[in-house]
This record gives C-alpha cells, sequence and structure tokens, in this order.
C-alpha cells in the first residue's frame, strides 16, 4: 500500500481548571472518550503524601457527570461502544447507576440499600448489566474454638442485573483481555458468548460448565507460534524468534516486556511474525565482557566478602539511584522493530509499543521520540503527538486510528 495520510479530529480539550488529566477511556474507533481529572498529579502526591485531597472528576462531552473526593473509591465506568452513552456508578452500598447521554442524565437504575456494584458493562441491543455483592441479615457461626462462643457474620450473596432486572438465575458475564483488547464472556440461558469491545459478539455455542470464571478455552488449531530460542554467540547469551521455518536475528534481548504472547504481532494469516528487538551500545557490551571476565579471575564469594567491591558495586548497581544501573536499563539499550524476514534500519532509545499488522500486512508501531510519540506504518513515520492511544484497525479496508493529545487537545487520528 502506499503512502498514508494522517487526518485528525478534534474530540475533546482539557481545561486548566479541571486539574490534571489522570486517565482516559475511549470506544473502540476513538469517537467517544471520558476524561478523568484531579487536583494534582501522582509525583505531588508522592512527594507531599496527601491522598484526602486529591479530588477526581468525570467529564463526558464536555460536561462534569461526577465528583469524587479524594478518599472515595474510584467509580465504575462503562462506555457503550457507539461511545455516545455513558453508565457510572461509585460503586458504594446503595449506590445507583446513572445513564448519561450526549444531551446530559438519560436514565437512573437504583439499587437495593446493601447492594454494592462490583462490575458493570453493555451487553449487544443496548442492554446495561451489572453484577454485585448484596449483606444481608446477619447470622450467627460457632467458633472454631468452641460450640460455646458464637460470632456473627455478614452474609453476602451474589446478584446480576439487566436494566434493572434481576436476572442471576439466567445471566452472568466476566471481563477479561484477548490480545491487547477488551472483551466481556456472557453466560445466558445456557449459552456462552463473547462480547468485544466494538459492540460484536461472537457465535453463541453451549456452556461448558457451572461457572462463567472458569478456565475453558477454546483451541484455533493453529499450531504456528512464535517461540523464543536460546542461542550462544561469542560467549554472550543472545535471543532470536524461531516461527515456522523462519529464525530471525540475533539480539541481546526481545522485546522491553517480558516473553509473552502479547509481545508478538502477527498478520491474518498468520504466516507474519512482528516484535521487539532489544540490543545494548558497544560501551554496554564492553563493560558486560569487563565483568565476565573478572568474575573469571575473582570468585563470587570473594567480590562479597571483600568490602572494597562490594560496596562500590551495591552503589553503582542498586536499581534505586545507581548511576551505572541507569546506564544499563534506561541510556544503553535499543529497540528495533522487526518485521518477519525485514529489520527496521531506525533504532529507537524508547520502548515502541502497540505492535500490529494491517490487512495489507504493514507492521504498525507506537514508538517514543523522547516527548512525544508517532504512530511509524511499515516504516513511515507519522505525525508527532504529545501521546497516542488505541491505536488499531478499522474494519478489511485497513484504516488505521487512533486517539493522540497535542497540548490542551486531544484528537481522534484516521490513516
Amino acid at each position: 500500500m502506499g503512502k498514508r495520510h494522517h487526518s485528525k479530529v478534534e474530540i475533546a480539550r482539557i481545561e486548566a481548571r479541571m486539574g490534571f488529566l489522570r486517565h482516559m477511556l475511549v470506544n473502540h474507533d476513538n469517537r467517544g472518550c471520558v476524561l478523568v481529572f484531579s487536583d494534582n498529579n501522582c509525583r505531588e502526591r508522592m512527594i507531599s503524601g496527601r491522598v484526602d485531597d486529591n479530588s477526581k472528576r468525570i467529564v463526558f462531552k464536555g460536561k462534569i457527570v461526577t465528583e469524587t473526593a479524594g478518599s472515595v473509591r474510584d467509580p465504575l465506568l462503562a462506555l457503550h461502544p457507539n461511545g455516545d452513552r455513558l453508565a457510572i456508578c461509585r460503586g458504594e452500598p446503595g449506590d445507583s447507576i446513572f445513564i448519561h447521554g450526549p444531551s446530559g442524565p438519560e436514565h437512573t437504575y437504583h439499587n437495593p440499600e446493601n447492594f454494592k456494584v462490583c462490575g458493570l458493562t453493555w451487553l449487544p441491543h443496548g442492554r446495561l448489566a451489572w453484577y454485585g455483592t448484596e449483606e444481608e441479615e446477619e447470622h450467627d457461626e460457632r467458633s472454631d474454638e468452641g460450640e460455646s462462643t458464637p460470632r456473627r457474620m455478614p452474609k453476602k450473596s451474589w446478584s446480576c442485573f439487566s436494566n434493572g432486572e434481576d436476572v442471576t438465575d439466567r445471566l452472568d458475564f466476566q471481563k477479561v483481555h484477548l490480545g491487547e483488547r477488551e472483551a466481556v464472556i456472557v453466560r445466558e440461558d445456557g449459552l456462552r458468548y463473547t462480547v468485544h469491545d466494538d459492540g460484536s459478539r461472537d457465535d453463541y455455542r453451549e456452556d461448558c460448565c457451572d461457572s462463567i470464571r472458569c478456565s475453558c478455552r477454546r483451541e484455533d488449531g493453529d499450531s504456528r507460534k512464535a517461540r523464543v530460542r536460546a542461542e550462544a554467540i561469542h560467549g554472550q547469551s543472545n535471543l532470536r524468534i524461531k516461527f515456522a521455518d523462519y529464525c530471525g536475528p540475533s539480539f541481546d534481548s526481545l522485546s522491553p516486556y517480558g516473553f509473552t504472547p502479547r509481545d508478538f504481532a502477527y498478520n491474518a494469516d498468520r504466516s507474519r511474525v512482528g516484535y521487539v528487538g532489544v540490543s545494548f551500545t558497544r560501551t554496554a557490551n564492553a563493560l558486560q565482557a569487563a565483568w565476565l571476565q573478572v568474575e573469571r579471575y575473582v570468585p563470587a564469594d570473594h567480590i562479597i566478602e571483600n568490602p572494597f567491591l562490594a560496596w562500590p558495586m551495591a552503589v553503582l548497581l542498586n536499581p534505586y539511584f545507581g548511576p551505572l544501573y541507569y546506564y544499563l536499563d534506561r541510556v544503553a539499550k535499543r529497540y528495533q522493530i522487526v518485521d518477519h524476514d525485514k529489520v527496521w534500519e531506525k533504532k529507537w532509545r524508547q520502548p515502541p509499543t502497540d505492535v500490529f499488522y494491517t490487512p495489507f500486512n504493514e507492521l504498525a508501531v507506537v514508538c517514543q521520540e523522547g516527548d512525544a510519540q508517532r504512530l511509524v506504518i511499515d516504516g513511515r513515520p507519522g505525525p508527532r503527538f504529545d501521546w497516542i492511544t488505541n491505536a488499531r484497525v478499522l474494519g478489511s479496508d485497513g484504516q488505521v486510528c487512533y486517539a493522540a493529545g497535542q497540548g490542551d487537545k486531544i484528537f481522534r487520528v484516521t490513516v
């Protein structure tokens, strides 16, 4: 595919009077967003030790829909897949659920006095479902130490509701992560299905067990999985990817976040794999080689027992303030993108995120450049933004969409 054009549309604006932007929730196509503001940022709270005075404001469609004190838990939020409605609940016993639309509050669902909402989500056909616990009347239980010492214990029961109707006996759901995306596994009337974050639903299938929180998963039948193979090269433990008949280039490390299935991106037919390779600078490799030479001639027990060696090494390699640790962990690393059999020439100083393929087998990566981020597709960088989130492919036409912030403006960008 040829060169792509990045077009942006403003979807929200950050006002100074709201405070610091703490979190943003967007729907699947980045058309709707919810902004969570706080009075002070996390760094100020850690330095001053003030927690109770950190009130939070929830902003939807440019309006403050609720405001909480610092000592109150964060409210539960559920943004409709279309991005036009927001369900919100404080999560305290007896709190109601409020639904806000483009023009303001639309509906309110009242809960029993002792009912505490633990989770809520949108289901197909515009249904809002939530579950929680309800503390019933206390009852006596005998102590383990003796039958003559009774103790009073609150009895809790789980309940599930859908649009205000109690459907505990025929509906249950659980939020899960499928790769980088959030989904909801639903069990309803003896059938089980999955609702994705774009509102789409998988086909019904027979319920496999009595609990929605089981470990049963359907296998996709594809045995071609990327795996890591360690390989010793010139005395150093280098790593490379083994994927089907393809063996990738060697790196000092693979993926900055550890070896999990989320570290690898696959194209539609799983014939290509994309990932991030990590290499160290020549100075870091020289330091590592020098340390290996020291270990060859000086036993580790002697280093620990010798204060003239142990204390300097403890200070240099301290993960909190050690200069050598900071250099090896932050400065000496270079991140390189691998698109199956192609290695991008540019090396990044900070770890990229959101690695995925388009339907045209183009690898898309959100890369960090200093204090800015940009989306790079097939090696072609896009415009710089302060931050980028929720980068993904929309539909089968290959259009890429993401939300980005620049100054006090938040944009929906399509490519």
